[in-house]
């Protein structure tokens, strides 16, 4: 069963695609964020993704550390390592 996410009138938001559990979810960037992307050089695209890799790693740093206060920054950096690396470390 798919859960989409909708607005509080019901409408779909943007152009979701149905998550099927233990299925890999490929997304679909819109015409118009293309056309954007592609305007920009190659070293700004790479500024945009390690800046989205950055928030997502100081995200996932927080979390670990709000649900595991008794592990030390070892254990949180070789977890956020192995998350983040899907399990290839």
């Amino acid at each position: 069963m798919a859960i989409l996410p909708r607005s509080a009138t019901g409408e779909l938001w943007g152009d979701c695609e149905a998550v099927v559990p233990g299925t890999q979810r490929i997304t679909m960037v819109d015409d118009a964020m293309a056309e954007v992307l592609r305007r920009k050089s190659g070293q700004e695209r790479l500024q945009i993704a390690f800046g989205l890799y950055s928030s997502a790693r100081r995200m996932l740093l927080s979390h670990l550390r709000t649900q595991h206060p008794e592990w030390d920054e070892e254990r949180i950096n070789c977890e956020v390592a192995r998350r983040m690396s899907h399990g290839a470390i």
